[in-house]
């Protein structure tokens, strides 16, 4: 669900009157098994759209047990060698998966992966659950953000020469 987000996708759904609506897929979820359906409705298409030249995206899970721990996307636009726009989305540590207001807090790029992993980690609240302690799964996220933003801008696993 997080790579959904991160790419902005919608998702249609029908009731058995055949109204129809599209809402977008951050709205879906409100919790474990909790979605927007209404009674009678079901899901019947999920649109991703086609993403801007330069976009990229990684994505990532950690699992101890039979579920995720952790799940995180990040995305962004590479352009003249330099990130922009970039999405953080993170899902399973806690209730429901959601976006992490980097712009808001960081600005439009470039961006510093030591300030993104103390955004990810001071963000986040995780649920204690047998997968570790709170600051663990908060570390745990800071560390694979952080990684995961070195990717959207290496090339081959190399960093890209400004």
């Amino acid at each position: 669900l997080t790579f959904l987000i991160a790419a902005n996708a919608s998702v249609d759904i029908v009731g058995t009157d055949g109204r129809s609506r599209t809402i977008p897929i951050d709205q879906f979820t409100f919790g474990p098994y909790v979605t927007a359906l209404e009674q009678g409705e079901v899901l019947t298409t999920i649109r991703v759209p086609i993403p801007s030249p330069g976009s990229r995206f990684s994505h990532s899970h950690v699992r101890f047990r039979e579920r995720p721990a952790l799940t995180l996307t990040a995305a962004g636009v590479l352009s003249d060698r330099s990130l922009q726009n970039l999405t953080l989305v993170i899902g399973a540590i806690e209730g429901v998966p959601r976006r992490i207001d980097v712009e808001g807090t960081m600005g439009e790029g470039p961006y510093d992966v030591d300030a993104i992993e103390d955004l990810v980690r001071g963000s986040v609240e995780p649920m204690e659950d047998l997968d570790g302690s709170p600051a663990y799964k908060a570390h745990l996220a800071g560390v694979f953000a952080g990684r995961m933003v070195q990717e959207l801008t290496s090339e081959h696993g190399q960093p890209i020469a400004k």
